[in-house]
């Protein structure tokens, strides 16, 4: 497509994926952009602008104002879609190849850069998420709930800040005694209120000798728990029955 409005040309580089290439006041020189616009090249570029001002076709005005020179063949400048200058050069267009090939390698790899920050800040936000969770375990004293919070993190989201994080609160958590003997209390509670859910299940299938079987399991295995305390109301109950 050839044009010399600045907008059509990015909306049509956008709609056909195609490099863009302006050429400012060279009707004459119209078959030199080719050498950019080869299949090789369209792989790579999506992004990119060439201006080419040729001495013979400017004023002194403009020559000046552009830095061109009347030994110049031409001057090119090199832009990205958003007309940020990348570089520009004095040769002839039989010089192109390599440096458009320079500017666009080192267009993939600012893209790459902004792509590897996007993937970063997601799971950056990921792991924030899960370790904010965690934050409210440890407020409440959920140490179960609260370590494989932690170690999901670690799992899901390595390389995140948290990770490291996860880690260190995982250690301080095991090398507290006082905490261990709170994890060993809340899981036997955990277990013994799952235990005690079966029951219910027991009951309503009418296995009342199998229900009174597994609440006296609870109430010995699991004494001085809540569970067990809610398992002898529940027996007393189904022995008056």
């Amino acid at each position: 497509v050839w044009t010399t409005d600045l907008e059509g040309a990015k909306h049509s580089s956008k709609v056909f994926k195609k490099p863009i290439l302006i050429w400012v006041g060279i009707n004459s020189f119209r078959g030199r952009p080719t050498i950019i616009t080869e299949d090789r090249f369209n792989e790579v570029a999506q992004k990119i602008l060439c201006v080419n001002l040729n001495p013979m076709d400017m004023t002194d005005e403009q020559k000046e104002t552009y830095g061109v020179e009347d030994s110049n063949c031409s001057k090119f400048f090199y832009y990205d879609i958003d007309f940020k200058l990348l570089g520009s050069e004095n040769s002839p267009p039989s010089a192109i190849i390599s440096n458009v090939y320079a500017m666009l390698k080192s267009m993939e790899v600012k893209v790459e850069d902004e792509k590897t920050a996007k993937v970063e800040a997601v799971v950056e936000e990921g792991a924030k998420q899960l370790w904010d969770k965690a934050i409210r375990l440890e407020i409440d004293e959920k140490y179960p709930s609260l370590v494989a919070i932690l170690k999901q993190i670690i799992a899901k989201y390595p390389t995140s800040s948290y990770a490291e994080l996860s880690k260190l609160k995982i250690d301080k958590i095991e090398s507290d005694p006082a905490i261990k003997i709170l994890i060993e209390a809340q899981k036997k509670e955990e277990n013994a209120y799952k235990m005690l859910k079966s029951v219910d299940n027991l009951i309503s299938n009418n296995k009342k000798d199998m229900a009174i079987k597994k609440l006296n399991s609870i109430i010995s295995d699991f004494a001085g728990t809540k569970a067990a305390a809610d398992a002898k109301v529940m027996l007393d109950k189904l022995k008056g029955q």
